[in-house]
């Protein structure tokens, strides 16, 4: 057993050969898996084999890939380092994620499998498209399907390099190699100012070449199975990590006693010069009305800049931390002293006057790691504010029945009986994934207070508390979770490109042959343009993954619904309910693009609100606004309206 004391000492993990070892040879496993459903492949339809596994997913294949694809990099990456920024906060903002399969899967499985079996559709496109008789819908649903899920594989590849990296980073050879690719970073870096590491880079190839040779390579059945796998993986995992973490931790009374003394400011710095300042070398002393002072100080490493067009200091917002020790005031008032101290690379003490100045700073007792609404660096409001709690209650619950990859699973499963099997068994599953991860995740905080990279929570925890070969197998649950994501949103963009756009809308009389070159080709493809967005993603993965998943939803889930249950709705409706939704979501994101926490949408509610309202009314109005669709489309959906 590892001692608290060096947990909290917060050096890097060391090499864990045998961790190492058996994080390889789950990898090796998910390779046997896709050539095995390779072979299959070969002895059926190819279109419906390689996108739609036949047809003949049972209750645990169904239950699994369901859960599985849903439990992404953003479960098992983003979500962790949510925890472990905000603390207990995020039970509230997960917490209707129990219930999704219920919402999801109720919602549209059987009626949707129905009307996928009797138009033979293989792509959520195709439904669009055969219910209406309307190759410009299938085609428009493909494109808005495309854009959405590249930004979110951009997150779920850095989830992956991310995890590689930190196994591998502290072996001699793997650095040494990562040099040969450093030159990626610095060319190539587009999506953020500060460039990330060679070994993050190495990470991502490596990553990026796995993921993408099984995914086409196997296709829809090698994903339902490896999803199988990884649905267990990640089970057993999260349970595992939670024993060696509370053993590590102690008591969570204890644990949340000392969150409850961390208290944190956000504040705006300007630097004269470009500048890097290590974890705990920026102090600010504020001193209060009473004379007594309060030290804040930085828990990370810090990369101050100019602005690249003027040259001039560049404002930026960071979070302080009261230092240890000290009691949190009441309030700080706004005409509050305060004396910046800066402990550069030389220095032995701390000096002013160093190029560095405070523009704002705002503290707030009442935001914690423990209380609600939490805090948020940049936001008065905090972390969840009543609006957002609403918000994201609403968009875990429902959004995921929008997304076309678990659409994609309902028109697969063989039967009713196994429907309903499924959707039980993964209510049960998401409970015991997603409570533990809390837990864990707020205890690693305390375990690990400082670290610099909060997207890398999950993989220095496991590193850092699990012991021997045990820990590669847990290292495998978070890296289950990203492929069996990438590998589901690959296959969903290849299908629609190759299925809905080239077969189905410019080739027509296309051979199989050409089909089956063509899906190989795209899905690789897509898979190395993600790759290279990948190389400079946000700071935090759960923002782009949130960003996705909302706006296919709002996209998808109205017109959706209406299109399998409403014998009124017309292709126009359906097509102004999907640009509805995609509209009003991607404006609303695109006017709080610099701001923190959707300031500034109507009611302070998350944009995914606003959106499915806009693709409600879009589908409604634009439907009864024009002509009924044509009676043989209806009955034969819907059968006679006399029947």
């Amino acid at each position: 057993m590892l001692h608290h004391e060096l947990l909290l000492a917060e050096a890097a993990p060391e090499f864990r050969p045998e961790a190492a070892i058996s994080f390889v040879l789950y990898t090796i496993a998910v390779f046997v898996l896709a050539i095995l459903s390779h072979r299959l492949l070969k002895k059926k339809s190819f279109l419906k084999e390689y996108f739609l596994g036949s047809r003949g997913l049972g209750v645990w294949a169904l239950a699994m890939t369901y859960a599985a694809t849903a439990a992404s990099g953003g479960s098992f990456t983003g979500f962790p380092a949510l925890i472990y920024e905000h603390g207990w906060i995020l039970a509230l903002w997960i917490a209707s994620y129990m219930i999704v399969p219920i919402c999801a899967m109720g919602l549209l499985g059987k009626r949707l499998n129905q009307v996928a079996r009797k138009s033979d559709a293989i792509t959520v496109p195709d439904v669009f498209r055969d219910r209406f008789d309307s190759g410009r819908l299938g085609v428009i649903a493909s494109l808005i399907m495309a854009i959405f899920m590249v930004f979110n594989l951009v997150a779920q590849f850095k989830a992956g390099a991310i995890i590689i990296e930190t196994m591998f980073k502290p072996l001699e050879g793997f650095s040494n190699a990562a040099q040969w690719v450093a030159w990626l970073p610095e060319n190539l870096s587009f999506l953020s100012d500060k460039p990330p590491a060679a070994t993050y880079c190495l990470g991502l190839l490596i990553f990026a070449a796995a993921v993408i040779a099984y995914t086409t390579y196997g296709g829809f059945r090698a994903v339902v199975w490896t999803d199988v796998l990884q649905g267990v993986v990640m089970f057993f995992g999260v349970l595992i990590l939670l024993f060696f973490t509370l053993r590590e931790a102690g008591s969570l009374s204890s644990i949340t006693e000392n969150h409850s003394k961390r208290f944190f400011a956000s504040v705006s710095v300007e630097a004269t010069s470009p500048m890097e300042i290590a974890r705990g070398d920026l102090s600010i002393a504020v001193t209060l009305d009473d004379a007594t002072q309060r030290i804040f100080t930085n828990d990370r490493s810090l990369k101050l800049a100019l602005d690249a067009s003027t040259g001039k200091p560049k404002e930026q917002t960071i979070t302080l931390r009261l230092s240890d020790g000290q009691e949190a005031p009441d309030a700080i008032s706004d005409g509050a002293t305060l004396r910046v101290l800066v402990k550069l690379e030389g220095d032995e003490l701390p000096r002013e006057n160093s190029g560095v100045s405070v523009a704002k700073f705002r503290f707030d007792p009442t935001h914690t790691l423990v209380t609600g609404p939490g805090f948020q660096k940049g936001k008065a409001s905090g972390f969840l504010p009543f609006g957002m709690a609403i918000s994201f209650f609403v968009m875990w619950a429902f959004s995921g029945a929008g997304q076309p990859t678990t659409m994609v699973r309902l028109m697969a499963f063989d039967n009713t009986q196994v429907y309903r099997r499924a959707m039980f068994s993964v209510c049960v599953y998401y409970t015991l994934i997603y409570i533990p991860l809390i837990i864990i995740f707020v205890a690693a905080r305390d375990l690990l207070p400082r670290l610099d990279t909060p997207d890398a929570a999950m993989a220095v925890t496991v590193l850092t508390v699990v012991p021997g070969m045990l820990a590669g197998i847990i290292m495998a649950a978070p890296f289950a979770a990203v492929m069996s994501t990438v590998d589901s949103f690959l296959l969903a963009i290849s299908s629609s490109l190759v299925r809905d756009v080239y077969q189905r809308s410019i080739n027509p009389n296309a051979s199989p042959e050409r089909i089956r070159r063509l899906s190989y080709l795209t899905t690789m493809i897509v898979g190395v343009i993600v790759m290279f967005g990948a190389i400079n993603p946000p700071e935090f993965l759960q923002t782009i993954i949130i960003l996705t998943g909302t706006g296919l939803s709002c996209s998808f889930l109205a017109p959706m619904f209406f299109t399998i249950y409403w014998r009124r709705m017309t292709a126009a409706g359906c097509l102004t309910g999907i640009l509805s939704g995609f509209g009003t979501c991607s404006v609303l994101y695109l006017l709080n693009v610099r701001e923190i926490g959707f300031e500034i949408v109507p009611g302070g509610f998350h944009p995914v609100v606003w959106g499915m309202l806009a693709s409600i009314t879009g589908c409604i109005v634009g439907s009864l606004v024009t002509s009924k669709p044509p009676k043989e489309l209806v009955e034969k959906y819907f059968g006679s309206a006399d029947s």
